[in-house]
C-alpha cells in the first residue's frame, strides 16, 4: 500500500505493472551457441542471417566464478526450419568465432527445480 493525496491506494487499483521481458522461445527450431567471447552479438547475429536466422540472438551473460578468470557467455538463437537448425550445427560447431572456439547444439528447455 501507498498514500497518495486524497487516499490509500492498493496496488492492484493502480495500472498493471508491466511484465520482466523475458527470453520467450520457441524450441521447436532453437539453437545453442556456447564458449562466445565479449561483445559478440551483432557479429553473431551476421554469422547466423545466411543460415536463415528468424530471432535473436539472445545473448546471456553468466557471472565470473572462482573457476573462471572470464565472463561466461552463451546465446541463444530461432532458426527459421529445422533444415536450418541441422545445417548451422554442421557448419558451425567447433568453428572459431572471434578467436575463440564456439559450441552449437539444438536448444533443450530448462530441467525443472526441484
Amino acid at each position: 500500500m501507498y498514500k497518495t493525496a486524497s487516499r490509500i491506494k492498493h496496488r492492484r487499483d493502480t495500472k498493471p505493472l508491466k511484465q520482466h521481458r523475458r527470453l520467450q522461445h520457441d524450441y521447436k527450431n532453437a539453437i545453442y551457441i556456447g564458449n562466445l567471447p565479449d561483445n559478440c552479438r551483432d557479429k553473431l547475429r551476421q554469422l547466423l542471417v545466411p543460415y536463415g536466422l528468424r530471432k535473436g540472438p539472445y545473448v546471456v551473460k553468466r557471472p565470473i566464478d572462482e573457476l573462471r578468470v572470464e565472463p561466461h557467455l552463451f546465446a541463444f538463437a530461432n532458426m527459421r526450419s529445422a533444415d536450418a537448425v541441422r545445417l548451422v550445427i554442421e557448419k558451425l560447431d567447433w568453428s572459431i568465432f572471434n578467436g575463440r572456439r564456439i559450441r552449437v547444439k539444438v536448444a533443450r528447455k530448462p530441467l525443472k527445480k526441484l
